[in-house]
C-alpha cells in the first residue's frame, strides 16, 4: 500500500459514519502491521545470513585444497551480495 492510498484510507475512514468507519481503519491497521512485519522479516532473513556464514566458515578450516582459499572466497560471495537486503527495504 502506498502512502497516498494510506492517507486516502484515512480520511475515508474519519468521513465514513458506523460500521464501515470500523473497518476501514482495521484495513489501515493491518496495512501498518504488514509493513512492520517486512522489517522484522528483513531482520531474521539477516540473522538466517549470519548463521549460515558462520556455519560454512567453520566448515570451510577444514576444506582439503589449501589452495583453494574457501573462506577467502566465501567472504567475497557474501559482501557481493551485502547490499541486496539495502535495496530489498527500499
Amino acid at each position: 500500500m502506498t502512502l497516498s492510498s494510506r492517507t486516502s484510507s484515512m480520511r475515508l475512514a474519519s468521513t465514513i459514519p458506523g460500521p464501515l468507519a470500523a473497518s476501514a481503519s482495521a484495513a489501515q491497521n493491518q496495512a501498518s502491521k504488514q509493513d512492520a512485519g517486512s522489517d522484522l522479516d528483513t531482520g531474521m532473513l539477516r540473522l538466517r545470513a549470519i548463521k549460515l556464514y558462520k556455519e560454512l566458515h567453520r566448515l570451510g578450516r577444514d576444506y582439503p585444497d589449501p589452495e583453494y582459499h574457501f573462506n577467502r572466497r566465501l567472504r567475497r560471495a557474501f559482501e557481493s551480495k551485502s547490499t541486496l537486503g539495502a535495496s530489498y527495504n527500499s
